[in-house]
């Protein structure tokens, strides 16, 4: 992809109460400047066995982050940038073996966002600000 890679430190917190609410703030120190903080809220609910459904949802906030977007000056914006709503599923398979198939909503919270969306997407013709992914995680422990 055309997008550049780079290498971000981090530092989170969060409680164990209801919702399990945790704070995250990502420090870019190659690529680009910047923070971006992301807030946190998920439960876990038993569907079946040891089945489990994980619901998660995430706001975050952009303070002068370039490679996450610039504003029509070309310039690092201060602004919330998304918000996330998502779904897993935690299903075991054997012992410490487990597959999570999992789908997400984002989209954009401000314009400056917006137009950084739509630069980072690697489809040129993507004029979207909203996005929906998903995947298929094989999780191993031991």
């Amino acid at each position: 992809d055309s997008a550049d890679d780079t290498f971000e430190l981090f530092i989170s917190g969060g409680f164990d109460v209801f919702l399990n609410p945790t704070i995250t703030a990502y420090f870019d120190v190659d690529e680009g400047s910047g923070t971006w903080i992301a807030a946190e809220v998920g439960h876990t609910f038993k569907v079946y066995n040891n089945i489990d459904l994980n619901v998660g949802a995430l706001v975050s906030y952009n303070i002068h982050h370039d490679l996450v977007g610039v504003d029509e000056n070309g310039e690092p914006f201060s602004d919330f940038s998304n918000a996330e709503f998502s779904l897993s599923l935690s299903i075991p398979i054997w012992k410490s073996i487990s597959i999570e198939p999992h789908a997400a909503y984002t989209f954009a919270l401000s314009g400056d966002a917006r137009d950084g969306f739509k630069a980072a997407s690697i489809d040129p013709g993507d004029e979207t600000d909203r996005k929906f992914y998903g995947g298929v995680a094989l999780n191993i422990s031991f």
